[in-house]
Formats: structure tokens, sequence, C-alpha cells
């Protein structure tokens, strides 16, 4: 498990033979029956935003996972496996050796909205185990692993006989600008930007999405019909790219809402209905 710094909690956990009644429902709906693992991100208060899935990877062909999140609520996800290959959105990887009791190692990196942004996939002749990981305050990734000959994931190769043992431990570091393939600078907003609350209208919470130019301090709060402030729903420094922020109308009365965004000098505003 671990949290952002929004607060939303992610969950890691790993499941067999679901109900063919759970599958017919969201957020479930397209999994893999049999077994596979799934990645659960939950609002502060519990609310379940979105699931991912890795299909054929489960408690027997998995080794060492790890989860942790970065300063922008982008998540990671490594570990080891022994099945024949595992699917991570679209992505297919498949095991070096699947008939002995081989692992390869892999990362997975998604944004705070759930978007499958990298993957990267160690394998060889030798098991290749990704044991943790950790991200710094600038997004650079450290991936620790262990192997008995050459270690590479993707473009970066390490040889543990260098550190004088067969069986090497060792510490990958990544920049952030080579685990984000499928996001860059450009997609950054030019300007604030605030979207729709979804759902709309509501019975209980919403999800408010914005997105940042560049870090700063923000200031996303709740207001009645009357100009009444009800919620601060986010209140200090926040980094560039996109943001998820849930609103509980659970102890308020049916009306229309205001939700302002206060950031990169600029103010935006929405408007909401919460129905009981």
């Amino acid at each position: 498990m671990a949290v952002d710094g929004d607060g939303n909690i992610f969950i890691l956990w790993q499941y067999s033979d679901l109900d063919s009644a759970l599958l017919d429902t969201v957020p479930f709906a397209g999994l893999d029956a049999d077994d596979g693992t799934i990645l659960a991100k939950h609002s502060p208060d519990g609310t379940l935003l979105w699931i991912r899935a890795i299909e054929n990877l489960w408690a027997f062909s998995a080794e060492y996972p790890d989860l942790v999140t970065d300063a922008r609520g982008h998540v990671y996800i490594g570990g080891s496996f022994s099945s024949n290959s595992i699917q991570i959105g679209d992505v297919v990887l498949y095991n070096y050796d699947s008939y002995s009791y081989h692992k390869d190692g892999f990362v997975a990196h998604y944004d705070n909205s759930g978007t499958l942004l990298w993957v990267g996939h160690a394998t060889g002749p030798s098991s290749q185990f990704v044991t943790a990981l950790a991200v710094s305050p600038t997004g650079d990734l450290y991936v620790a692993a262990y192997s008995e000959t050459t270690f590479q994931l993707d473009l970066e190769t390490v040889e543990p006989g260098l550190l004088g043992n067969p069986w090497g431990t060792m510490l990958i570091k990544y920049a952030a600008s080579t685990i984000t393939s499928s996001e860059s600078a450009a997609e950054l907003p030019t300007a604030a930007a605030l979207a729709s609350n979804y759902p709309n209208p509501f019975t209980h919470t919403t999800t408010i999405e914005y997105a940042l130019p560049a870090s700063g301090p923000v200031r996303l709060a709740v207001y009645d019909a009357l100009g009444r402030e009800v919620a601060t729903l986010v209140d200090g420094v926040r980094q560039a790219g996109s943001h998820v922020a849930v609103f509980d109308g659970t102890s308020l009365s049916s009306g229309v809402y205001l939700y302002r965004l206060e950031a990169a000098g600029q103010a935006k505003t929405g408007l909401m209905t919460l129905r009981k």
C-alpha cells in the first residue's frame, strides 16, 4: 500500500477465480477471471477511483512486489514473475524461460488517472529479480534488483560480477524523462485547467480533476449557493500535471454548489448538483 501527496491510497492485491457477477460490474469489467494482480486507487475517504490489472501475475508466480508513488501522484509497481507471460494494459511480457523456475522482472509506471506510461522488462538467461522501488522528489526512479548474471532492464545493464559476487545486488537510477514515454512537457497545459466534475449530478461523492502548467500553490474549495465555503479540498503546493480531488457531500443538503480553483495566478470555477 502507498499514499500520495493528496492523501489518495493505492493498494496492490491479488485475485484468483473472480466471481462472474463481479466481472459484469464497473470497474471490474473485462478482467481475466482466472488470476492476476489489481492496482486500486482510492480517495482519502475510501472511494474507489479506478483499478488497473496485471493479468497472470498472481501469488504463486509473483515475487517481491513493490508499490511507490511520486510527488505528482504517479504510481510505480515492480516485481518478478515466473508465469509464461503477464499482461500490463496492452503490453505483454514473455518470460525468457517459462519451463523452469526462471523469473523475469518488471516495472510499470501509471499517472494519477491510471494511464499506463511506461513498462520496463528485465529478462535474460538467469532469473532477474526486481526487489524494491523508490522515487526521488524530482521524479527519478531507483530500482533495486539482483541477478546471477547480467541484469538488464530496458536500456540499463549491470554486471553483478563487478561487485565481487556472481549473485549481485544492484541499484539502478532512471531519470524521470526516461520513464514517461507516453507523456512529455508539451502535454502540460499552458494555463491552469479545471474539468467538469463527475458524476454530475451526484448523490454522495464526486470527482474533480484539474491540471497545472507548473508547480505552485493551489487552492480548491467548494461553496454553496449563498457563497459560503463548505469544504476545502486542496490548500497547498502541488506539482505540475494532472490532479484529482474528491468532494463528499454526504452531510450537505441537495442543491447547486460551486467549486473554485485558484492556481498559477488564475481562478477557475465550475458548478455541480447534489441530489439526495
